[in-house]
């Protein structure tokens, strides 16, 4: 592997980069550069959106009629001039209702992200009160919403769960005074009253069957396999970000046991599988050869993978993202075809989850945030869809069941089924809506 001379760069990154290597939160140091050239993948208008708005709160039945609207229920949280507020979309009778939560009420409580665990939906925030300190806390709709399930004297920032972590038995969350660690939550205690953040010794990653886990080892950075029906145990090697590319196909950024901390190594993107062992499928410097050639770096440009994933929808496709670590603002998006070896550059991707690449639940789209709104690659066609009528792109909710997102924007919410080529528009009058979560349970 070849050594990292800018002063040891990864080790100053270590602690914060960690983070973002193996959950869904946002990592503004990995920003993209978003003068990078055009390239070749094709950019595909979303629909155009629907103009019907409604004139009362709630949408009537009637309302509907010659609509597309999802199967699934919905929650969003909006504000009107009462404070923050709880809508809910009833897909059986495709109505809204106003939905009651005290906590919302509290005037210094910023509500920051939801999480639907079976029937409930966990919804955490900050209390800003001016007479105390700003510090966690954590509600479970619709039944505790008169007192926090959790209240902790420091912030935490929650991250966001993906289907690359277990079936939600925990939830996981950082704190700034200790960026290096991971802490969770376990959703069996908080549902029992005894609920509190543990730093994490070891990360699950379950396999598409459930059957098999990858156990990451966050002090040794250790890559272990375990088949629970079996008994086996098998040290797949080192490294971090592993994905699940079908049964017994796993791949991960591998490090040097011996550099673990990654202060001297740049990191290779591998494959594992059960009957074939590891194979090296891409390397810093095939990375930066490759962006050479497409007018993207020159020879001084200090190239590192940064990210991977990849999902058993396209088990031949991997996602990369490679960064220069003297200029955090520079990500570039690769796809690589494990069957064939060829790599693609797809620079038209902008926003700052190119540091996660966070896919759909059904593994078809990269979801990709920003600015300028949200984009969608499709894995398999190299399409984008572009939905910029949401302005910040943070509040959206993944797919649902039929292909839905769910993308609040302020005072229009919208449905959107990519597949389908469909937006419909919800006004929910004098609401400004900011998150959103559709109430079925993740995988």
């Amino acid at each position: 592997m070849k050594t990292v001379r800018s002063g040891n760069i990864f080790r100053v990154l270590v602690g914060f980069l960690t983070v973002c290597f193996i959950f869904g939160v946002a990592c503004s140091d990995a920003a993209p550069d978003e003068t990078v050239p055009p390239g070749s993948s094709e950019a595909v208008e979303a629909a155009p959106l629907s103009t019907s708005a409604l004139a009362e709160p709630t949408l009537a039945v009637a309302e509907t009629a010659g609509k597309n609207w999802p199967t699934t229920d919905a929650l969003l949280i909006c504000d009107d001039e009462a404070g923050q507020q709880l809508w809910q979309f009833d897909a059986a009778d495709q109505t809204w209702h106003d939905e009651e939560a005290s906590f919302l009420s509290e005037p210094g409580f910023i509500a920051q992200g939801m999480v639907p665990i079976g029937d409930e939906v966990f919804i955490y925030g900050i209390l800003q009160d001016e007479t105390a300190v700003p510090h966690f806390q954590l509600y479970a709709w619709p039944d505790m919403v008169d007192q926090p399930m959790l209240e902790a004297d420091t912030i935490y920032q929650m991250l966001k769960p993906t289907d690359r972590l277990p079936a939600l038995t925990h939830l996981y969350a950082v704190q700034a005074e200790t960026p290096g660690t991971i802490y969770q939550l376990s959703i069996a205690q908080c549902q029992t009253g005894s609920c509190a953040f543990e730093a994490v010794a070891e990360m699950e990653f379950l396999s598409p069957d459930r059957n098999q886990s990858v156990l990451w080892d966050t002090a040794t950075w250790e890559l272990r396999l375990e088949n629970g029906a079996a008994g086996d145990s098998t040290l797949l090697g080192t490294g971090w970000d592993p994905f699940w590319l079908g049964e017994n196909r796993i791949g991960f950024l591998s490090v040097a046991a011996s550099n673990s901390d990654l202060s001297a190594t740049q990191p290779d993107l591998v494959l594992w599988q059960a009957d074939s062992g590891t194979e090296l499928l891409l390397t810093a410097a095939q990375a930066k050869e490759y962006l050479g050639e497409q007018g993207a770096v020159d020879e001084a440009t200090e190239i590192l993978l940064f990210k991977a994933g990849g999902s058993p929808t396209h088990p031949n496709l991997v996602l990369v993202t490679a960064v220069d670590p003297t200029q955090p603002g520079t990500t570039f998006l690769l796809e690589l075809n494990v069957e064939t070896g060829s790599l693609r550059y797809i620079p038209e991707l902008t926003g700052t989850s190119l540091a996660q690449l966070e896919l759909t639940a059904d593994g078809e789209f990269l979801v990709v945030r920003g600015d300028n709104g949200v984009q969608l690659y499709t894995l398999g066609t190299g399409e984008i869809m572009e939905y910029d009528q949401v302005a910040d792109g943070r509040g959206y909710a993944y797919l649902a069941d039929g292909g839905w997102l769910l993308l609040p924007a302020g005072s229009t919410t919208y449905f959107a089924q990519p597949g389908e080529n469909v937006v419909e528009a919800v006004n929910l009058a004098g609401q400004y809506c900011t998150l959103g979560a559709w109430l079925a349970p993740m995988p």
